[in-house]
């Protein structure tokens, strides 16, 4: 078999951390049963190996550069902009039997890059982890108060007079549900919104449902320097008509250890803790810990497997993509693409690194990068020692829509 490269889009994303490439190739494949086209990604962080998304497979040259444009439009949009790669020359950590693009280079063809989102919101106070040990010495502490953690997504809210502004982790714009707009609407009616001093929530967004944990700028007061219980008393005060949007809290001991019950009895992702008399500080803080019953972790989509499921894959410590298992998409689910993002939640991960028992949450467009393997929950001792699970066979993978 012979394979061509007829047309290739090189694309890079630096930002954050980050530094990933992304190769978007129109290949024609010279086989004994005739001629296909083939539209393929190779994508992955720069300097190593780049994983592959099969984007489409056929006898139409034209389907083929149709989905390798969609497949850039999709990167452009996502902040990626063009690699200029001269003809003749291999990209670095594309796999061996990938074909060296000849013709007219990437950064004279390709379209004009897509304008990256704009930052219009803070970045919220992130959790640090309580391993079972220090959750249950936390329970009797008093200094912490203790909440549910939702199994949702991140989301800050900034409420003027004017209208509604939700952010993801990221401070990217993001759109609210209308159900969960209509909520926050009624805000706007208090006497305390007669004007465009701002009001900014920390919570958590759940589809039609927003809940709200912390407040970090009340009426255009910075509430960051306020320690917790004194930020989540305006919250009381500010949510008195409509509670249902505060996030539960426990403060005394008894409280807390009747929450945990509830959780592990209802099954919710976990509990977080929250120091009383901590600040709110933009990334990670020792005042802002979670404790999850279910342990959930975010994978990058190698293929998608027919019968509605996944083949998923988190980093080692080279950065070089692993598979760590198949995962069905619920019915209630769109199917993801091959390379998103997504997450899943599991109960621990087999000896081989393979996750046992994984749900997929959904897709996690605010991140930029799947987790590490070696922070995967492991097997309990009696469980060591079991097979992993194999990939599904090449022959049951179908190309991602």
């Amino acid at each position: 078999m012979s394979v061509t490269c007829l047309t290739q889009v090189a694309l890079d994303y630096v930002a954050g951390g980050s530094d990933k490439v992304y190769v978007v190739q129109v290949q024609q494949h010279e086989t004994a049963a005739g001629t296909e086209y083939v539209a393929m990604g190779y994508y992955g962080r720069r300097g190593s190996t780049l994983s592959t998304a099969e984007k489409y497979r056929g006898a139409s040259q034209a389907a083929a550069q149709a989905a390798a444009d969609r497949l850039e439009k999709e990167k452009r949009g996502k902040g990626y902009g063009t690699m200029t790669v001269s003809p003749g020359t291999r990209i670095g950590g594309m796999p061996s039997a990938a074909p060296v693009f000849g013709g007219t280079s990437a950064a004279a063809s390709a379209s004009p890059a897509m304008p990256k989102k704009t930052v219009v919101g803070i970045l919220p106070m992130l959790a640090m982890v309580a391993d079972e040990a220090r959750a249950d010495s936390l329970l009797a502490d008093d200094s912490y108060a203790t909440q549910c953690k939702y199994d949702g997504e991140r989301v800050t809210v900034s409420l003027r007079r004017s209208g509604i502004q939700a952010a993801n982790r990221k401070g990217e714009a993001r759109p609210l549900t209308a159900p969960a707009e209509a909520d926050l609407k009624k805000l706007l009616a208090l006497p305390d919104f007669g004007d465009e001093r701002e009001t900014v929530l920390d919570g958590e967004l759940m589809g039609d449902v927003y809940v709200v944990y912390d407040l970090v700028t009340l009426r255009d007061n910075d509430m960051k320097k306020r320690s917790f219980d004194e930020r989540y008393a305006a919250l009381e005060e500010l949510l008195a008509d409509n509670l249902g949007l505060l996030a539960p809290t426990a403060w005394t001991e008894e409280e807390k250890r009747e929450m945990l019950a509830k959780a592990n009895k209802e099954g919710w992702e976990g509990v977080m803790f929250r120091h009383a008399d901590g600040e709110y500080i933009t990334g990670r803080s020792p005042s802002l810990l979670k404790h999850k019953l279910w342990a959930t972790c975010t994978c990058r989509v190698l293929t998608v497997n027919t019968q509605r499921s996944i083949q998923v894959a988190l980093r080692d410590e080279k950065d070089n993509e692993v598979f760590v298992g198949n995962v069905t998409v619920p019915v209630n689910q769109d199917i993801p693409d091959a390379d998103d993002l997504v997450e899943v939640r599991y109960l621990y991960a087999m000896e081989g690194g393979s996750l046992y028992q994984p749900t997929l949450l959904g897709v996690r467009s605010d991140l930029e990068e799947a987790d590490l393997r070696s922070s995967l929950r492991a097997a309990p001792p009696e469980k060591r020692g079991e097979a992993s699970p194999e990939p599904a066979p090449a022959a049951e993978t179908a190309t991602a829509a």
